[in-house]
């Protein structure tokens, strides 16, 4: 006959262990990475790259029809949000380790944003399309648990094509490059 201790002490080592909503969210990605992600068709990650691209061509239309691109702060904007959402991966993943590489390099893209505002857009225009590249080899310097399968190519064909839009608006006069513009007609 087992005592109250030993059956309390029994039955506490076959319970699975309490975890906290980070570590459960944590299993949860990386068993889907493992089961339904890795059987992810090449026809889905195209239909992501063609999503990507498409979104980015309407965020650019409705932003000219809309007026939202006359603020210079639009576009920098985009980029900053672009290259934080692996931070946020990185939280949905609950690694640590992810999200300070992930704050690292978003740190890198939030610079040259805050600088593209402040002197020329093309340097926005090429973070874009920079972060872009960044995505096609993001897989080979930072495990994410939390990052989607089909994000990488959908972010690489988002931002490469709003990087290419933005760039086409430059050069095409819609929308002033730099600070000094305006004040050399104004």
């Amino acid at each position: 006959m087992m005592t109250r201790e030993a059956v309390n002490h029994y039955t506490a080592s076959r319970a699975p262990p309490r975890r906290g909503l980070g570590e459960t969210a944590a299993l949860y990605y990386n068993e889907r990475r493992k089961t339904g992600w890795t059987r992810f068709t090449r026809g889905r990650s195209i239909m992501a790259v063609i999503v990507g691209m498409l979104l980015a061509v309407a965020v650019t239309l409705f932003a000219r029809v809309v007026g939202l691109d006359r603020d210079r702060a639009f576009y920098p904007t985009v980029t900053i949000v672009v290259a934080s959402l692996y931070s946020l991966f990185a939280v949905m993943g609950a690694s640590m380790h992810a999200l300070v590489f992930e704050m690292a390099v978003g740190a890198a893209f939030l610079a040259a944003a805050v600088s593209g505002f402040r002197s020329s857009l093309w340097i926005v225009a090429s973070a874009l399309a920079a972060h872009g590249v960044f995505d096609i080899f993001h897989g080979r310097f930072i495990d994410n648990p939390g990052m989607p399968r089909w994000w990488p190519g959908f972010c690489a064909a988002y931002d490469v094509v709003a990087g290419a839009c933005l760039a086409w608006l430059l050069n095409n006069r819609s929308i002033r490059a730099s600070n000094d513009d305006a004040r050399r007609r104004g």
